[in-house]
């Protein structure tokens, strides 16, 4: 199986089981917006939360590509690669799981990460517990600093690296 296959029957499965009349919040919800520096909030209402998130995982894997090939970090196998490259999605359609449930937070709280890791059923094709992937989420948004700092789960140092390049992805955006 591919790397993004996973993620993607997620999706889908996440899709069938809304009702007929229903559309998904990932394809609702606003993705790209922020803070304003004099307090109010920039939203741009011409991106979805889904294209959004799927742009930050492209832009991270291309970061991670160019990292792999200058073998930084280096992996024993392409099923490593695959498995990393899962962990990456996972904190991408992560990382702004506070927009998806609606709020607007200074970074997702573990709730609202727990509530996509259900979703997606993510600890089961990337392998990361709820508490691990809200740290690698607080190290994606620059305001999750302190979470990521005084929260008590903590990540290897591969998820740690996965978690910057997410975090360059979503500022090149």
């Amino acid at each position: 199986m591919r790397a993004f296959d996973a993620l993607r029957q997620s999706l889908n499965r996440h899709v069938t089981r809304l009702p007929a009349t229903a559309y998904s919040p990932w394809t609702l919800r606003l993705g790209k917006g922020g803070p304003k520096p004099d307090g109010s909030y920039y939203e741009s209402g011409e991106q979805s939360l889904y294209r959004h998130c799927m742009e930050v995982a492209v832009f991270a894997a291309w970061l991670f590509y160019h990292a792999w090939q200058a073998e930084r970090p280096p992996f024993s196998s392409k099923t490593d690669v695959v498995a990393a490259l899962r962990v990456l999605f996972a904190i991408a359609f992560a990382h702004d799981t506070d927009k998806l449930l609606g709020t607007r937070s200074k970074s997702p709280r573990l709730e609202e990460v727990q509530a996509v890791h259900e979703q997606l059923d993510i600890g089961a094709w990337a392998g990361l517990t709820v508490a691990e992937l809200h740290h690698a989420v607080s190290l994606v948004e620059n305001r999750g600093q302190g979470q990521a700092l005084f929260g008590g789960a903590r990540v290897d140092p591969l998820t740690q690296k996965l978690a910057e390049l997410v975090h360059e992805g979503d500022n090149l955006l």
